[in-house]
This record gives C-alpha cells, sequence and structure tokens, in this order.
C-alpha cells in the first residue's frame, strides 16, 4: 500500500510541476525582451525550460511543459504567428533541454554547461520555424541568407538564458536540498 501511495505522490508532483511551469512560461510569453533581435525573446522561457530541468527528478518534464505551453499558446495565440509551429517550437525545444540535459546537466553542473544547452535549445527552436518555412516552400536564398545570422543569436540568447538558468537552479537547489545540484 506505501508503494502506491508514493507512486501516486510522485504523480501529483510531476502534474504540479508541469502545471507551475507551464504557467510560468506562458506568463513569460506576455512579458517579451523588445530588443528587436532574432532569438532575444526565447531567454526567458528556454530559461523555465531549464529551470524545470534542473529541478525536475522526471525525464520529461521539459518536454510536457513545452508541449503544454506551445498548445496553450496557439489556442490563446499569444506568439505570432499562431499556429501548430508554435506547438513544435516549444516542445521541440523541450526535448532538447530534456535529452541534452540527460546527457550533460547530469555529468557537469556549471553555467558553461547550462549555457551550452541553452544555446542548442536556441537552436532547436530556430530549425523548427526553419522546418516550417521548408514546408512552407520559401525560397532557399533567402531561408540560407539569413540562417547563419539568425542561428547565432538564437545560439547566444540560448547561452544567456542557461547561464540565468543554472543560477536560479542553484538558488533553488541551496533553498530545497541543501545545495545538491543534479539535473
Amino acid at each position: 500500500m506505501a508503494g502506491s501511495e508514493g507512486g501516486v505522490r510522485s504523480k501529483a508532483l510531476l502534474v504540479s510541476e508541469v502545471a507551475l511551469f507551464s504557467a510560468l512560461l506562458i506568463a513569460t510569453r506576455f512579458f517579451k525582451l523588445r530588443l528587436h533581435v532574432p532569438g532575444a525573446g526565447s531567454v526567458a522561457w528556454i530559461a523555465v525550460l531549464l529551470i524545470v530541468r534542473g529541478i525536475s527528478d522526471y525525464p520529461a518534464t521539459a518536454t510536457l511543459v513545452g508541449l503544454i505551453s506551445g498548445v496553450v499558446v496557439t489556442v490563446m495565440g499569444i506568439d505570432m504567428p499562431p499556429g501548430p509551429q508554435q506547438v513544435l517550437k516549444y516542445a521541440l525545444a523541450g526535448a532538447v533541454v530534456d535529452g541534452f540535459g540527460h546527457l550533460i546537466l547530469r555529468r557537469f553542473c556549471n553555467p558553461l554547461s547550462y549555457g551550452v544547452v541553452g544555446g542548442v535549445a536556441g537552436l532547436a527552436k530556430l530549425f523548427s520555424v526553419y522546418v516550417i518555412a521548408l514546408v512552407l516552400n520559401l525560397p532557399a536564398f533567402v531561408i540560407g541568407a539569413v540562417l547563419t545570422y539568425v542561428a547565432s543569436l538564437n545560439f547566444v540568447f540560448g547561452v544567456i538564458a542557461g547561464v540565468i538558468a543554472f543560477y536560479t537552479v542553484k538558488v533553488l537547489a541551496t533553498v530545497v536540498r541543501g545545495g545538491e545540484c543534479r539535473s
């Protein structure tokens, strides 16, 4: 009987983490950075995905947060242009954070590792937009001309999000777990 109570508590914790961080991610979309530079708006929401990965014990929490947030953002029309590409963008970034979080953050808990994972998540977000552009059959020279510039900016802003997330997780880990860093 005790095992099933632990399983229920574990599932309730997962649901509450996903709900809390999905709401936080959606809230970050209302308060966008207005730098007028590609990728700058992703600093806050990629940081949220990295924070949930850093404090959650569940392997696919960032993917779930990204997927739920993408669906809500699409339905509410928060991000422009609204549509299914928003679901892909958020879910893919969450999956990358989960995948690289498992490979990198589990072994190395420092600002550089969080920055690299954040940068790769930023590139994954850009990749999903690129795939949509290919599906819509936009001219290849237009896509290629802009891709290098935008990719570098998405990576840089992802790194910034990763460093912010590292220090946030470090503070939360100190408060909750006594300073233990695990992802």
